[in-house]
């Protein structure tokens, strides 16, 4: 439980992060802002030997930074159902489908748990469950709304 405290304040850290026009300027929070997707977290995937996917989406590609950050990356790798040879943790619908292989699939998911949306978002459950609930909905952190 320890471990995954670090991650929830590790993915608190890093609310206001904007997403890059460019390559520049990564480790800004503010910096360089636009609309193409370049972020450090992509960069720091791509830097561990895994494809960070610069410049797409990246939703899914931060869930995953966020775990090699805290437990390191084979053990990242473990926690998405992948290896190094069979990752594809920047996309909703491998990481789903990965999941869904290894029957790690829910409809009630813990604190610190992934959710996929509709395969093309992903997010992460961050308060506890009897607080998940509002408006309908379920609290969530995530990238790249």
């Amino acid at each position: 439980m320890a471990r995954l405290k670090e991650l929830l304040k590790l993915a608190e850290q890093q609310i206001g992060y904007q997403e890059k026009a460019s390559a520049a300027m990564l480790d800004d929070p503010h910096g360089n802002a636009g609309y193409n997707n370049y972020t450090k977290y992509a960069r720091d995937v791509n830097n561990w030997g895994l494809d960070g996917c610069q410049g797409q989406p990246w939703c899914a590609t931060y869930q995953f930074w966020l775990e090699a950050r805290i437990f390191g990356v084979e053990t990242a790798l473990k926690h998405f159902c992948m290896s190094r040879n069979s990752y594809r943790a920047y996309n909703c619908f491998e990481i789903y489908d990965a999941f869904e292989r290894k029957g790690k699939i829910s409809r009630s998911p813990g604190i610190g748990s992934l959710i996929v949306f509709r395969h093309s978002h992903i997010g992460r459950v961050h308060i506890p469950q009897e607080l998940r609930i509002r408006s309908g909905g379920t609290e969530r952190h995530s990238a790249s709304n």
